[in-house]
């Protein structure tokens, strides 16, 4: 069973979404997403309106599983972008990561790096094992981890992803997994969680990694050490590389 949460007031969010998973040919179950703007926010919750929303769909969704039953299910939000040949390197992703009797998968996401927080584990061609994964908008659940997830996300009281990720670093016996190259990024556009607009972002694929006392990470599109993750590199926006950008990519304005 495959999710997809949109709020009624994105029907631009919810064509784009429609469009990109009919070219993989996914059919989906729309959630109606919970506007944070028009409920009631607990004031022990610290993250916002927009966050705040972001949880109560997201638990939306995986009552909606539990109530019917299902035992494998994606959660995919509206902003979807599929990396190009996607269903071939899917395929060969849940090939690679079957050995582990996974739990859950993250399609796209963000490692989080810094002292003191674990970092992901390369544990097969294509496969490393998650520690410490923030970004919501791909994930993969099956099992009695549907219930578990659901769990975190109903207890958090802040961003699902903050706290999920914490829960992560805590319970590394958990079978989390990732492919070493996302497979999922999010279109760019205006958030309705973080109420501004954001580029295009796909995250850094593999490690975040400490250089001297400066946070660094690898340009997903070329490698090179940088200090923004959500970014390419510099030089890759400098150079609109044809082989690392698609024509939607060039758009994004190089950080200073």
């Amino acid at each position: 069973m495959i999710y997809l949460i949109n709020l009624d007031r994105r029907p631009d969010r919810l064509k784009e979404a429609t469009d990109e998973l009919n070219k993989v040919e996914f059919p989906f179950h729309r959630i109606q997403a919970v506007d944070g703007n028009a409920v009631k926010v607990p004031l022990n919750f610290i993250h916002g309106k927009g966050a705040f929303g972001c949880r109560e769909s997201h638990v939306k969704a995986l009552d909606h599983a539990l109530a019917n039953n299902k035992t494998d299910i994606t959660i995919f939000e509206d902003d979807i972008l599929f990396k190009d040949n996607f269903l071939t390197d899917y395929d060969q992703f849940l090939d690679d990561v079957e050995p582990f009797d996974w739990q859950c998968l993250f399609l796209g996401g963000q490692h989080m790096g810094g002292l003191g927080i674990p970092r992901p584990i390369q544990v097969a061609t294509n496969v490393v094992k998650c520690v410490n994964v923030h970004r919501t908008h791909a994930i993969r659940v099956r099992g009695e981890f549907i219930k578990t997830l659901r769990d975190i996300y109903a207890n958090s009281l802040r961003h699902i992803d903050h706290t999920f990720g914490k829960w992560q670093s805590n319970n590394q016996d958990a079978k989390i997994y990732a492919p070493d190259n996302w497979l999922v990024g999010q279109r760019g556009g205006f958030s309705d969680i973080r109420g501004a607009v954001k580029p295009i972002e796909w995250w850094a694929p593999k490690f975040v990694r400490h250089i001297g006392t400066t946070a660094g990470v690898e340009c997903f599109k070329c490698g090179t050490l940088k200090a923004n993750e959500s970014r390419p590199c510099l030089t890759c926006l400098q150079s609109r590389r044809s082989q690392c950008f698609t024509p939607e990519e060039t758009n994004v304005v190089p950080a200073q």
